[in-house]
């Protein structure tokens, strides 16, 4: 008896427009989002948005490495609140209609686009570097010379 069934290929959601994503594509008013740059107000909202998420990714991080995956998927299931919420917050489309109709695969298309939109990568850094958290000076310098 065969559980599952191999298709060729994996379909990934395709957005209207480059720049935007769908949600609820298989329902019968799918909704359709620009991704923007988060402004001051939405983080303030986002950050009253999310309650689990934070411990949940420490605990995954410092789970130990055999149990990650465990630990990953537990955090997934008790996180998806907070990722309703997040899209909620940033698309202005409510989080019942969000929870009942979109995606995983839909919710992290749209999070990993709003990730490159707002350059999340180069906000850690410069995050990092006002903080004073990088590399100290001096072991900076002794790298440097060493190469």
């Amino acid at each position: 008896m065969q559980l599952f069934k191999r298709t060729e290929k994996a379909v990934i959601p395709t957005p209207a427009l480059p720049g935007t994503v769908i949600f609820g594509e298989g329902s019968a008013q799918p909704k359709t989002v620009q991704v923007r740059k988060i402004v001051i107000a939405q983080w303030r909202e986002l950050f009253g948005a999310i309650q689990t998420l934070p411990q949940l990714l420490i605990s995954v991080m410092t789970a130990p490495a055999e149990q990650r995956v465990g630990f990953a998927l537990v955090a997934l299931e008790q996180s998806l609140d907070d990722f309703t919420r997040i899209i909620s917050v940033l698309t202005g489309i409510d989080a019942e209609w969000v929870d009942e109709n979109a995606s995983v695969d839909e919710i992290l298309a749209y999070l990993t686009a709003v990730t490159k939109v707002n350059n999340f990568g180069e906000m850690l850094k410069n995050a990092q570097s006002v903080l004073g958290l990088g590399i100290p000076k001096a072991a900076e310098a002794a790298e440097q010379g060493a190469a």
